[in-house]
């Protein structure tokens, strides 16, 4: 099987309760193509895994702000 195509979602939310109520969700996707010599499960892995982090980075940085 040739995987031509690897794709990573993220989807990070917060309890808004303390705030008057509700959920604030953000939800983030991506799409490579996978680098020769290396197994795509590992790079989708790393994919998921830099997207999680940036986008924790910006949803933290976001509710700091309001």
């Amino acid at each position: 099987m040739d995987v031509m195509q690897i794709t990573a979602s993220v989807r990070y939310s917060i309890d808004l309760s303390q705030w008057g109520g509700g959920w604030k969700t953000v939800e983030l996707g991506a799409e490579a193509t996978p680098s020769p010599g290396r197994s795509w499960k590992e790079q989708q892995a790393e994919l998921y895994a830099e997207l999680s982090e940036q986008l924790k980075t910006l949803f933290v940085r976001t509710n700091n702000e309001e």
